[in-house]
């Protein structure tokens, strides 16, 4: 029996009791969710990873991202996800980045930081790949390849298959054993399923190790059964 995995999972905050009922239905069929606080860097809104975790901390079967804002407030954030990592490390999976939408220096002391952080707690660092929502522009996961080239403990999620860098991505998975991509978040519009299907496809043939394949939504952007749609 397979096991069923969301890797990428948001909670708005904009009705977060209503959220977390649509959650506590979804994980009736799923054997784990990996959820994220909808900090959206573009609007400066969103939830706060301390509320997050103080709503989801105790339902089961639910694991959490920790969100880090590097343009406004790097410092109160990171203080804050040491706390909450201190507090309950195995509710926690990962640390997402928000690659693209933000202006992020890869030499940083700062980035360093999280890099240690992901190391020391045994973390996944997931990356925001390929197209920005409300934007023309994309982000090119071939920009991380030295970071992940140098950094071989620590595991990396490319969100999003990197979508249109399709060529870049098959060349990262192939080439190294710590990189992951997931499915999620590539339509927002039924007419588009047809096209990325045939995208997804065109990676998934071209991918030596099918299990660098995560199955993500990137909820309430794609749902369960147009996710599916893309593997079957």
């Amino acid at each position: 029996m397979n096991t069923k995995i969301d890797w990428h999972y948001h909670i708005s905050g904009r009705n977060i009791k209503e959220d977390i009922l649509t959650l506590n239905n979804y994980l009736k069929d799923m054997n784990e969710v990996y959820v994220m606080a909808s900090y959206f860097p573009l609007t400066k809104s969103g939830v706060s990873n301390y509320n997050l975790y103080y709503h989801l901390k105790n339902v089961k079967k639910v694991k959490l991202y920790l969100s880090l804002d590097f343009e406004y407030y790097f410092y109160q954030g990171y203080n804050e996800i040491v706390s909450l990592l201190k507090e309950d490390r195995n509710k926690f999976i990962g640390i997402k980045i928000y690659t693209g939408y933000q202006n992020i220096d890869f030499k940083s002391k700062e980035f360093k930081m999280v890099l240690n952080l992901a190391n020391k707690y045994n973390l996944y660092v997931m990356f925001h790949a390929g197209y920005l929502k409300g934007n023309k522009s994309a982000f090119n996961p071939i920009i991380l390849e030295d970071i992940i080239y140098n950094n071989s403990n620590i595991k990396f999620i490319v969100a999003h298959l990197a979508n249109p860098y399709s060529s870049e991505l098959i060349s990262l998975l192939n080439k190294y054993s710590n990189i992951y991509s997931d499915i999620s978040g590539l339509v927002d519009k039924k007419d588009e399923i047809s096209e990325t299907k045939a995208y997804v496809q065109f990676i998934y043939k071209n991918v030596k190790d099918k299990n660098k394949f995560l199955f993500g939504t990137d909820y309430p952007i794609q749902d369960y059964e147009t996710t599916l749609n893309f593997i079957l």
